[in-house]
This record gives structure tokens, C-alpha cells and sequence, in this order.
């Protein structure tokens, strides 16, 4: 005995249909709910990408005005004193073949730390010195 709600003008096409509208919404509510839980989760980490650009840019503006090649303590924290926005710390070390400069506050331990690195080259009369770039920086 045939059913009499498969027997319809248009057969059993709006029960396939529904089944294909299910699945295409469950399917569409899987990818925003993931979406979701992604950007919730990445939202937290756009202060440090801010703190450690600012580093990149601190480093990168003292190159450019060559205060880094000077290798004087005093003109680069007075450099970077004037840059830096004050609500950063930060902790520079430079290396060069024969010696190293720290200049900043001592790193503390219970906030983010960006970190990074820029290596250059000193010319001297004919001689290149090269000269590693090493910076911390972190909110205060």
C-alpha cells in the first residue's frame, strides 16, 4: 500500500529539498560558530603585534638616523627616550665585534615581552663592522 504523502504532484522533491536546506544550514552554522571562536580567540593578541611594531619602529628610527652606528650609550637612550611612547619600556642590546651595549630597564617577568631583532653594518674607513640589533620591549 503506497503512502498517500509520497504520492504528491511534485513526488518527494520538497522532502529532498528540505533535507538539502538542513544540511546546507548546519553546515553554514558550523563555519560562523568556528569563525567566531577564531576572531574571540585572535582579538587578544593585537596589543602585542602593537607593542612589538613599535619596537620594530623604535630600532628602525634609530637606524635610519645612523645614532645606532655611534655605539654611544647616552645619544642612543636619549634618542630612544624621545620616541618611545611612554606608556613602553624597553631594553636595547647592541653587539658588535668587540663589545656590547645595553641601554634600558631591567625585563620583568609577569607581562608580554615582544622581542626582536635588526642587523646592520657600520662602515668604517674601508673596514665593516656588523653590528646586532636586540630589543625588549613591553608595557609599563
Amino acid at each position: 500500500m503506497k503512502m498517500r504523502s509520497w504520492n504528491l504532484h511534485f513526488g518527494n522533491k520538497g522532502l529532498i529539498f528540505t533535507l538539502d536546506a538542513i544540511a546546507a544550514l548546519t553546515i553554514v552554522m558550523t563555519i560562523l560558530i568556528v569563525s567566531n571562536i577564531y576572531i574571540l580567540n585572535s582579538v587578544n593578541e593585537l596589543p602585542n603585534l602593537e607593542t612589538l611594531k613599535t619596537g620594530y619602529d623604535v630600532i628602525t628610527v634609530l637606524d635610519y638616523k645612523k645614532t645606532l652606528e655611534s655605539l654611544n650609550a647616552n645619544n642612543i637612550k636619549n634618542e630612544v627616550d624621545g620616541i618611545l611612547p611612554n606608556k613602553y619600556n624597553m631594553l636595547i642590546r647592541l653587539t658588535s665585534v668587540n663589545q656590547t651595549i645595553s641601554i634600558g630597564s631591567t625585563i620583568p617577568n609577569d607581562r608580554f615581552i615582544g622581542s626582536g631583532k635588526r642587523f646592520s653594518v657600520i662602515a668604517n674607513s674601508g673596514n665593516a663592522t656588523y653590528l646586532t640589533t636586540t630589543f625588549w620591549i613591553w608595557l609599563k
